[in-house]
């Protein structure tokens, strides 16, 4: 009987709808400077729930009642998931589920939107028919579908056209934007990164492989000066091998002319992920008209840097590319998975203030394990209703100075957001954005982290390099005491990033020397401070060299390669103003690092740290140059009250020296605890300060005094006095 009602519930709904569809336009636009989800032109407040949607049940089910919960606190976007239909020969496509789905999440939310996600890869049925086609790793063992597949692409294409085309017709009126997942968890990354097994060698990455070699080079006469290799013809290039893959002659770094047919493998891998999701992305624009949005995976540049068999196998490294594409306009990830439990910083990881430079939008997927989640679910799960208020606090307080999105999710319908409490707490973020609709974004942090995406294509697999200065580098610069930006490097050199007065820069490995003076003269302009780590400039891939002397070309403080590997830890020495009154080591402590320099002695170098057990090797030094000053560490991890020195001697406005973390646009400042005890947030000017959301006034002055408890988020308003 419940079953009969529901069903002609669902007919009457979906026929109401059908008949009576208008075309709406969904589309990213800058509005008060900053990128918004707008329907027909209005802006969108962009929070919204993600469940995953079950058929009717005697029960409600719990994906419905947190629709419910989401609509009543004035969340009316939903995101639920599905797949591309992908019938055998002779047999049609079947929608019901997809229909109930809607149906359902629209009458449990009369307004509901919906941004839906859905697989397009192929079925088991059709990998079991074509093993050719899916990863293949170095083990023999193969996984999801190749991104290298011509024919799963010819296969996919009117299939997926005829999927949106269908769901524009029934249900176009309620779509936000599209959203197609792929390769491992649907995110765009290869199978068995997170592992040590190297991938692809399929046949369809073999096929593939010959034709981008082909594309990049025109002949085999020039792949052969290429590669260094006697090679007939295309057709005999052949995938690089494991071992091949794990030897790098230049310790942790692949020679540019020795190696490289393992650096093009590695970007031909890269391109093969980025080629497909573009072209997905087409067909997708052009069954909609063009009308709505297409959301994806992609750029985990930080997060994947800690996998295992490396960030040069991800599939990620394409973000310049991405960007500038007229067919993908949203991006997203989940919150890292690190550093997220109550008191962490719910890093971003991405460079995700290049999205907005680029007039995109960013989404995070906060999958907070709240306290309505089972016990050992792990993943910095919060204990209490409390913790989890405070993280989703925490995590609303990293998009809304950029004005990002997030969707909250319950993963794998367990009901985790299946409290009234939490939605309380969501409705009044959701309150929050949507009263604050026509203040301008203002977000400028004064310190910028700069990232390369080309440079892990030149360190070998398991390299230790990536994962200290991408991903763990992460944990100190969000307790420097001030809000910090993260860009790509090439958005730096085209002048897209807004003017910071520390610039810092993670992994500037692989610089052409045009590129090194473009560098220093941005550095000059704008008389900036520039921290540099470990290697930067080391490899010009223009003339195909690796040499000590771009670092010092570009930094100004020239170093020399370690006869030998030492421990990566540091003891300060000297006067340079920011070691003075620091005790303690630092570094990444690492011993099995394969590459290593020391500064040299040179006129104006003023060194500030030592190896401890280097005999005086300096590995770190500081200089003052054309104006702008060059700081180098050759370690791999600087702590956070190194890093809070440099700022404030760069002119930085430091808010807190607690190494808790902060947050904010000038306006809105938030603080996050990463211990119990008494917070002093010094402010810029006299200011009134309110609670952002209760609007309580706390303090006036250039400063008020927070107790807080470890994990414990405050929104601030500061109000000019």
């Amino acid at each position: 009987m419940t079953k009969y009602i529901w069903l002609c519930a669902f007919a009457a709904v979906s026929v109401s709808l059908a008949s009576g569809a208008e075309k709406i336009m969904v589309k990213v636009q800058i509005y008060k400077g900053a990128p918004y989800l707008t329907v027909n032109g209005r802006p969108q407040v962009p929070l919204s729930f993600m469940g995953w949607y079950a058929p009717p049940q005697p029960q409600e089910s719990v994906y419905i009642r947190q629709v419910r919960l989401a609509a009543r606190a004035g969340v009316r976007h939903h995101q639920f998931s599905h797949e591309v239909l992908w019938p055998r020969e002779g047999q049609k496509s079947d929608y019901t589920y997809l229909d109930m789905a809607f149906a359902d999440t629209i009458q449990a939310d009369p307004q509901a939107m919906v941004t839906l996600r859905f697989s397009v890869s192929p079925p088991p049925w059709w990998l079991e028919e074509h093993p050719e086609e899916r990863t293949m790793f170095d083990d023999g063992s193969a996984a999801e579908i190749s991104p290298s597949s011509s024919l799963w692409l010819k296969e996919l294409m009117p299939r997926l056209k005829a999927y949106v085309a269908y769901i524009e017709a029934r249900w176009g009126d309620r779509v936000l934007a599209y959203f197609p997942c792929a390769e491992h968890t649907g995110e765009w990354f290869y199978p068995g990164v997170w592992t040590e097994r190297l991938a692809d060698f399929s046949p369809a990455a073999r096929s593939a492989f010959r034709l981008w070699l082909r594309n990049r080079y025109g002949s085999p006469e020039a792949l052969v000066r290429a590669w260094g290799r006697k090679l007939a013809s295309f057709e005999e290039a052949q995938i690089p091998t494991v071992r091949e893959r794990l030897e790098s002659r230049l310790g942790e770094f692949y020679n540019p002319a020795q190696d490289r047919p393992k650096i093009d493998y590695f970007d031909f891998l890269n391109d093969a992920v980025a080629d497909t999701m573009e072209r997905i992305a087409a067909v997708i624009k052009e069954a909609t008209g063009r009308r709505k949005p297409v959301m994806v995976f992609y750029g985990y540049l930080y997060e994947l840097a800690g996998s295992v068999a490396g960030l040069n196998q991800s599939g990620h490294l394409c973000w310049s590319r991405h960007l500038k594409s007229r067919n993908i306009d949203i991006f997203a990830s989940p919150i890292s998975y690190f550093d997220r439990q109550p008191g962490g910083a719910g890093h971003f990881m991405a460079p995700v203030d290049s999205v907005a430079a680029h007039g995109k939008l960013w989404f995070n997927e906060d999958d907070t394990r709240t306290h309505a989640t089972p016990p050992g679910t792990g993943y910095g799960r919060c204990e209490t209703p409390a913790e989890s208020k405070a993280v989703h606090l925490r995590n609303f307080a990293q998009i809304f100075p950029r004005r990002m999105g997030t969707w909250y999710m319950d993963l794998g319908n367990e009901g985790w957001l299946n409290d009234p409490a939490l939605w309380q707490n969501i409705g009044l973020l959701q309150k929050f954005g949507q009263e604050r609709l026509q203040e301008p974004a203002r977000f400028a942090p004064e310190i910028a982290v700069i990232t390369d995406e080309a440079s892990p294509l030149y360190l070998r697999p398991r390299s230790p390099v990536n994962a200290a200065l991408l991903s763990n580098l992460r944990e100190p610069l969000a307790r420097i005491g001030a809000p910090v930006g993260w860009w790509l490097l090439e958005d730096f050199l085209n002048g897209k990033v807004r003017r910071a007065r520390l610039y810092i820069f993670q992994n500037a490995f692989v610089l052409t020397a045009s590129q090194r003076v473009r560098i220093q003269s941005i550095l000059k302009r704008q008389k900036a401070t520039a921290i540099w780590l470990y290697a930067p400039g080391y490899i010009d891939p223009e003339t195909g060299r690796a040499d000590t002397a771009h670092i010092g070309a570009l930094t100004g403080i020239p170093v020399k390669p370690l006869p030998e590997s030492l421990e990566d830890v540091l003891e300060p020495v000297g006067n340079f103003a920011q070691s003075r009154g620091i005790t303690g080591l630092f570094g990444s402590q690492r011993r099995d690092l394969k590459s290593q320099w020391s500064v040299e002695k040179a006129e104006g170098v003023d060194p500030f740290a030592v190896y401890t057990g280097g005999g005086g090797l300096v590995g770190a030094a500081v200089t003052e140059k054309d104006g702008w000053r060059s700081i180098y560490f050759a370690s791999l991890y600087v702590p956070a009250h190194w890093l809070r020195g440099i700022a404030r001697t760069a002119g930085v406005r430091i808010y807190c020296e607690s190494d808790d973390i902060i947050l904010g646009d000038g306006r809105y400042l938030s603080v996050t605890a990463s211990a119990d005890g008494e917070k002093t947030i010094r402010l810029p000017e006299e200011s009134v300060v309110y609670d952002a959301l209760t609007g309580d006034k706390l303090a006036s002055g250039r400063q008020v005094g927070l107790s807080l408890k470890k994990g414990e988020t405050r929104l601030l308003r500061l109000e000019r006095q």
